[in-house]
């Protein structure tokens, strides 16, 4: 009698077994799915942020160049005005430069 009350327990365990093989598998490949989905978000957040830094990123440039620029514009603006005022006072400033050294003043 024995024998037959543990033939009968391994049995309704085989059939418990048999039972949640399917729900076990069904966790499992859930869990891999999850883990797909999860990888797949990472990735496409991943994708995202990149974009936007290297939009940011080309937007600074853009922004750096603008600025080189308008400073090169307004260097050489100035040297213009240098120029021109060498040109209009060259003699003037040597003429008053040599009467100072000499004494003329």
């Amino acid at each position: 009698m024995a024998y037959n009350a543990i033939g009968a327990i391994i049995a309704i365990e085989k059939k418990a077994q048999e039972i949640i093989a399917p729900a076990t598998k069904a966790q499992e490949s859930l869990a891999d799915d999850i883990c797909a989905e999860k990888e797949k978000i990472y990735s496409a957040k991943k994708a995202e942020y990149e974009q936007k830094i290297a939009d940011f990123k080309k937007g600074e440039e853009d922004k750096a160049q603008r600025l080189i620029k308008k400073a090169d514009e307004g260097a050489e603006e100035a040297k213009k005005k240098l120029d021109e005022m060498y040109d209009q006072n060259f003699s003037k400033w040597l003429d008053t430069l040599f009467k100072n050294v000499s004494g003329q003043v």
